[in-house]
């Protein structure tokens, strides 16, 4: 009698258990490395076809999968660089804001950590910094957060090729190294993250105009007043300190789960976008700037990657590649 009744409990856990939807199962690659990612699959998807200035036809268009960060890297993940890379800091004050960004100030000497602060209540939101120092955090992440100097100078970009020559160009390495963990988005990978949507045209993939899975403008407002972007809120400089925390318009969402892409902070890619290769492309939009989610091709914006004051409007969306973890079950965009 007593068998029965264990087999009959262990029938009943079993089907219990195979009752549990799949989807119900954590996709915890998504918060691998301490950053939320989000997967952006359907690899040889389709390019842009074209349109409005047709800057971006045939962009887009990625053979492999990848990740990219849900939103920009918060002053919060960004201090913790801020403050690794303190000891090997060889600028003057003058030059710090590409480090230190907006939110993060400065008390004492250049190369001590504890200098350096942040502003309270800016914790969360969106950081800025120039391209350089963008491509060091990303060497510091493939290097394990090691507190070396060796960390910050290679592994996703070589910073020995941070040099300038006599007429104004740059010999800086224009992609990441081949098996760099976390890298500076490409364009192509920046713009198929905000505007590919695989479901588009009965499954074959297409495009939308602007960030938020739309064709029409976002319109800018606070999210407690039900608006769907804060970009050009703030116009003017100086950046203010009324900035917005970041993930603060979660109802406004690239159909691969991205957030912020109008709005925060414009965001940085890998690509020149000019034969001297004195600027590098950013895409996006700013709180305190005219809003660049208008027809996207046409929100193209080049500054110099070493230039410090470029870094006052511009952040970072972190790209990585895919880890393999076995065992995990696929979210239901990862394909």
């Amino acid at each position: 009698m007593l068998k029965g009744w264990i087999a009959l409990i262990c029938a009943i856990v079993l089907a219990a258990a195979a009752a549990v939807p799949a989807q119900q199962a954590p996709d915890l690659r998504s918060h691998l490395d301490g950053l939320d990612w989000v997967i952006i699959g359907d690899p040889g998807n389709p390019a842009f076809e074209g349109g409005g200035q047709g800057q971006l036809k045939g962009r887009g268009g990625i053979e492999y999968r990848f990740r990219l960060t849900r939103t920009e890297i918060t002053v919060r993940q960004w201090f913790q660089f801020v403050q690794a890379f303190a000891p090997y800091y060889e600028g003057s004050y003058g030059q710090s804001f590409g480090l230190t960004g907006s939110f993060i100030y400065i008390a004492g000497p250049l190369t001590d950590p504890d200098s350096y602060h942040m502003v309270e209540g800016a914790e969360d939101f969106p950081t800025n910094q120039s391209w350089r120092m963008a491509a060091r955090y990303c060497n510091w992440l493939h290097n394990n957060k090691e507190r070396t100097e060796k960390a910050f100078a290679s592994g996703a970009y070589d910073t020995s090729t941070f040099t300038v020559n006599k007429d104004g160009s740059y010999n800086d390495q224009r992609t990441r190294s081949p098996g760099a963990r976390y890298w500076i988005p490409s364009l192509d990978e920046w713009i198929k993250g905000v505007y590919y949507d695989r479901t588009l045209n009965h499954g074959r993939g297409g495009w939308w105009w602007h960030p938020g899975s739309s064709d029409e403008p976002l319109e800018a407002g606070f999210p407690w007043e039900h608006g769907q972007t804060n970009g050009s809120l703030f116009a003017g400089p100086p950046p203010p300190i009324e900035a917005i925390e970041v993930g603060a318009y979660p109802w406004i969402r690239s159909p691969w789960g991205l957030l912020d892409a109008s709005g925060g902070m414009r965001e940085w890619t890998e690509e020149f976008g000019n034969i001297n290769h004195s600027q590098r492309i950013t895409k996006g939009s700013s709180f305190f700037s005219d809003d660049f989610s208008y027809q996207w091709e046409d929100g193209i914006l080049k500054l110099a990657p070493g230039f410090v004051w470029d870094a006052a409007t511009n952040g970072l969306r972190l790209a990585s590649a895919v880890p393999v973890e076995p065992n995990i079950r696929r979210a239901p965009h990862d394909y």
